[in-house]
């Protein structure tokens, strides 16, 4: 273990691309392994890590709770009620190329972006109010230069941002209007 100022480097036990990482937290958290798809969780700060197998290839990861996730793979939203062990899809649909970050404001309402599908250059925004039972496309738009959504972040339920391959979106009524910023 290595520290430089105020950062200590912890190692979850690969030298793989880690594409993202949550903590619900201070203890638990969770790192996306990009390369391999692999899931790895913590319990006592990052000190150790244990590889979840039986999880999907994930691309952005979301936990709510210790045991309650979202994460999305290129073609669909996956939920997992027991710390990441198991993933059940809750969105798939392989004609889609890209799913972006599910963003959660509570354990009720999240949001989360798609991009690509049946037109390559359409973003669509899915809402859910019962904690992703079900999910409703809330807005659609066409943008032939920003079409994958790499990342998404809300300030609070309102106000929100996006970005995608050359253009930064914002939103200031939950993802029903995007404007370029």
């Amino acid at each position: 273990m290595c520290s430089y100022a105020q950062w200590v480097h912890i190692n979850p036990g690969t030298t793989d691309f880690m594409g993202d990482i949550d903590f619900v937290t201070e203890q638990i958290g969770y790192v996306e392994d990009w390369d391999n798809g692999m899931l790895w969780a913590t319990s006592n700060g990052g000190a150790s890590w244990t590889q979840l197998f039986n999880t999907p290839y994930l691309g952005y990861i979301n936990f709510l709770t210790p045991d309650t996730g979202y994460g999305c793979s290129i073609y669909g939203l996956y939920r997992t009620i027991d710390g990441g062990h198991f993933w059940n899809p809750v969105i798939v649909d392989s004609s889609i190329i890209w799913w972006s970050r599910p963003y959660f404001f509570n354990l009720g309402i999240g949001i989360t972006v798609q991009s690509g599908g049946l037109f390559p250059d359409s973003i669509y925004t899915y809402k859910t109010l019962d904690s992703g039972s079900t999910w409703n496309i809330i807005s659609s738009f066409r943008d032939s230069i920003g079409i994958q959504v790499n990342d998404l972040f809300f300030a609070d339920t309102s106000v929100g941002y996006m970005m995608t391959f050359g253009r930064i979106y914002k939103t200031m009524n939950g993802g029903i209007n995007w404007n370029i910023i």
